[in-house]
């Protein structure tokens, strides 16, 4: 019996399914061949980026598409920042910021990851990447998810999108009927063409049951071409029931128009937020404050300033919950910071993508 069981074991650590293909990328055409291997290969991927600049091969931009003959009903994981270690170009990632990692367009979108029309993906994460320069027609100038055929759920952490333009979803629009989660990100200087009922740097719908978190980003000084009113330019979520949304320890301020709406049938949780200008549907509005973000200073460093009102201002999750655990406790910050920094430097977490350190207090936290 014991044979039998070591040989079953054996098998399935053997099987296609419970393999893992990786990639070390290091050039733009070894980034476009990767995408391309692992939306055929019917294997969980991960693909790892060298800190440096990628150009997209076209207007098409950087593509997973996952449409294998066999349905590609596996995972994604992209994740920049890596550099050399033991003569492995991705043997280590510590210390790199998504500042050290650059996708940018090429007359097009930057980054498309697409369910097609085949296939099933079971979760896609995106981190540590900065993503800019990218131009679309459409919508998602930066990054276009579509997922909603799909039971994987969505977590884009610590990335940057910087001057991106599209239609609607400047830096990134994303359709998923799973959890979607943006987190300890920066979305900044990007340029809406769309106004009305579509619009904003981040456009985010679902019908899921799992709904939208948006926790700990800084959304700022996003603009928009149209003359017509009512403008979107921050984050415009759309969530209808079952759906659910919440967005909280968010800078929300300075982009042009409203920096969020909140539109559909569902329930929005808006907590511990730094709000300009809101406009839609909430269902719990807690916590939130309205005051002009001060920070360190420095190009596209958005720490806050030791004096700021964003200092120990955010919210965090309990730490016991009932089973099933209630909608707007569910979730997590992090360990670490946008560029980082250990998620809480003084008394409570910050509100927004940087933590800072509050007046008085050295960087190594003693007096």
């Amino acid at each position: 019996m014991r044979t039998s069981i070591t040989l079953v074991v054996a098998l399935w650590a053997l099987s296609p399914t419970a393999h893992t293909a990786e990639f070390c990328v290091t050039t733009s055409q070894e980034l476009s061949s990767a995408l391309s291997s692992a939306g055929l290969n019917n294997e969980n991927d991960v693909i790892r980026i060298a800190t440096g600049n990628y150009t997209a091969p076209d207007a098409n931009g950087f593509r997973y598409i996952a449409n294998s003959v066999s349905p590609e009903n596996h995972s994604l994981v992209i994740s920049g920042g890596w550099t050399e270690f033991f003569g492995n170009p991705c043997g280590q990632q510590a210390g790199s910021t998504p500042y050290d990692t650059f996708l940018s367009g090429n007359g097009g979108r930057v980054l498309g990851i697409y369910a097609g029309t085949l296939s099933n993906i079971t979760g896609v994460e995106i981190s540590n990447l900065s993503i800019t320069g990218g131009d679309s027609t459409g919508d998602g100038g930066g990054l276009r998810m579509t997922m909603s055929g799909s039971d994987g759920d969505i977590r884009i952490d610590r990335c940057a999108f910087i001057g991106n333009q599209a239609d609607f979803g400047a830096a990134l629009s994303v359709y998923g009927n799973e959890r979607i989660e943006l987190r300890s990100s920066v979305i900044a200087a990007n340029t809406t063409n769309h106004s009305m009922t579509t619009g904003g740097a981040i456009f985010i719908t679902t019908s899921g049951n799992k709904g939208i978190y948006l926790i700990n980003n800084t959304l700022v000084s996003n603009q928009v071409e149209a003359s017509d009113t009512p403008q979107y330019g921050g984050a415009l979520l759309v969530a209808n029931d079952p759906a659910q949304a919440l967005v909280v320890n968010n800078i929300l301020w300075g982009n042009e128009g409203h920096d969020l709406a909140t539109f559909g049938s569902g329930d929005f949780y808006i907590h511990n937020n730094d709000i300009g200008s809101r406009s839609g549907n909430v269902f719990e509005l807690n916590n939130n404050i309205s005051v002009e973000p001060t920070y360190t200073g420095g190009l596209l460093n958005f720490t806050p300033a030791g004096d700021s009102a964003l200092i120990d201002a955010g919210s965090e999750p309990p730490t016991f919950n009932p089973i099933p655990v209630p909608f707007d406790n569910n979730w997590g910050t992090g360990t670490v910071d946008f560029i980082g920094n250990p998620r809480i430097r003084g008394e409570r977490i910050d509100i927004g993508a940087y933590e800072g350190v509050p007046s008085g207090i050295f960087e190594d936290g003693f007096e």
